[in-house]
């Protein structure tokens, strides 16, 4: 009988339907269907005010935007009075703050000399109190706690030079303006976040890096490290574990005891789509499911126990996007692999290899171990269900000491009197996801596996992506 084939070491691929009250391993992102107009943006603002979203500044003189979740509408409202973009708005009272922005165009922005506040109960926009001049600058992290705006790094000429790392606070009620200890690390383009009376610091770059040959190096200069300052004993800490994939503008929240940091820029052509996530109990980075779309350059938010983020930049440097999307549990995936047996799932091999006993299950992952026989052909694991309309999510982990060669493949079936090599019967015809740690750079390519002929399928791939494919994937 012949089976859809999907083999993998490590995998969680989607189509059921989700309970509500389940891990974060069970979140996916969703693309949202709204109705009315939005003006795509990046380096904006997007914040919560009074349970609807705020698509606020970015480059150009925007409208602001206003999303009501539970319409999944948008309404525009008036514009900025200016040019404002590179900052991270800031909720207080009745009214969004923008402290440490930017305007102008690229690569020699300048940064606003006051703090802008806009009051979305009546659409109005006022000019704020005076920022000092040696603490003016834009691409800062910004964030409230105990009634102070506190703001950490940026950089102070555009995307020229001045990346910083000073740190200031803003009293809300005296609005006096304060210098801090500086903070451990440079960095600009990122976001910061309150959490355990604590403001976090995470991702960002140094956009002051350029080379004679190479303005734009700072693509490159992404900042792991995560900085974070202590309220109660007034001092900047680095946690132990630095961010896995670093990248610059990424949205974060905070949910539970974990910080959720998704999206941002790099090296690559196209923004990131990795969602990864810090647990607090451990102080561990773990990786959640993609961004629908990643992006950077704009903000995220936490409503009802889903996060929302919408505009940014789907590519490296500028773009537009005018779509928003949504982490949630309410989707119809469902789990291809249980997490502890491989019900669902049978082996299959030529006559020579049957019986033999590579897959297992381990530490909740599907574990494949062939060491000790050389003289083994393929062996599949397939799942017994066929499926038609998917997506395939998973994660594959290969060994360090003995990294092997396979793949996953898909939309695949099992041909048993199909003749091969040594005139022996079974083979699986379809494309395959190739994982192959000996040519690390090539994992993700397809090859098209069929009787007594297999065929790689080279999609185009520009120099650049070949280069950053093998700087990710290299052991």
């Amino acid at each position: 009988m012949n089976k859809l084939l999907i083999t993998t070491l490590f995998c969680t691929i989607i189509t059921g339907s989700v309970s509500k009250a389940q891990p974060l391993a069970d979140y996916r992102w969703l693309p949202i269907e709204a109705k009315g107009e939005v003006v795509g943006r990046h380096e904006n603002g997007f914040i919560e005010y009074k349970d609807k979203f705020y698509l606020i500044g970015g480059r150009g003189v925007n409208p602001v935007n206003v999303f009501d979740p539970k319409t999944s509408a948008w309404e525009t409202k008036g514009k900025s009075p200016m040019e404002i973009h590179h900052f991270q708005a800031v909720v207080y009272g009745d009214a969004i703050y923008l402290v440490g922005a930017m305007t102008g165009g690229y690569p020699k922005e300048t940064p606003l000399e006051n703090i802008w506040v806009y009051y979305p109960e009546t659409d109005k926009w006022e000019k704020g109190d005076e920022i000092p001049v040696s603490r003016r600058r834009g691409g800062a992290g910004a964030a409230v706690y105990n009634d102070k705006i506190y703001i950490a790094c940026g950089i102070k000429f555009g995307h020229t030079s001045g990346t910083t790392n000073m740190s200031d606070s803003y009293d809300l009620k005296t609005g006096k303006w304060e210098e801090l200890t500086d903070a451990p690390h440079l960095r600009d383009h990122f976001p910061a976040i309150v959490a355990n009376d604590k403001m976090y610091c995470i991702g960002g770059r140094n956009t002051s890096v350029h080379y004679p040959d190479d303005f734009g190096a700072f693509f490159s200069a992404t900042i792991s490290a995560v900085d974070y300052f202590d309220f109660k004993d007034d001092k900047w800490y680095t946690l132990k574990e630095p961010l896995p994939v670093p990248t610059a503008a990424g949205g974060i929240v905070k949910m539970n005891n974990y910080l959720l940091y998704m999206g941002g820029e790099g090296v690559q052509s196209q923004a990131y789509n990795e969602t990864q996530c810090l647990d607090f109990s451990t102080g561990l980075w773990s990786q959640l499911a993609p961004m629908h779309t990643g992006r950077h350059g704009s903000g995220a938010i936490l409503h009802n126990n889903k996060i929302y983020i919408a505009a940014g930049s789907p590519n490296k440097g500028g773009g537009n996007l005018p779509t928003i999307d949504v982490f949630t549990t309410n989707h119809n995936y469902g789990k291809l692999f249980d997490g502890k047996s491989l019900n669902g799932w049978q082996v299959k091999a030529q006559k020579k290899d049957q019986g033999k006993n590579f897959w297992s299950v381990e530490n909740g992952a599907i574990y494949c171990n062939s060491m000790g026989d050389t003289e083994h052909g393929y062996v599949w694991l397939l799942s017994e269900k066929e499926y038609g309309d998917f997506e395939l999510r998973l994660k594959f982990r290969v060994s360090h000491e003995h990294k092997g060669n396979a793949g996953v493949q898909f939309r695949s079936r099992y041909d048993e009197e199909a003749i091969v090599l040594e005139n022996e019967k079974g083979w699986l015809d379809g494309p395959q996801a190739d994982i192959d740690p000996h040519s690390p750079w090539r994992n993700g390519l397809i090859c098209i596996f069929l009787v007594n002929f297999i065929k790689w399928k080279f999609v185009q791939i520009q120099e650049e992506l070949i280069y950053a494919l093998k700087k990710r994937f290299y052991f």
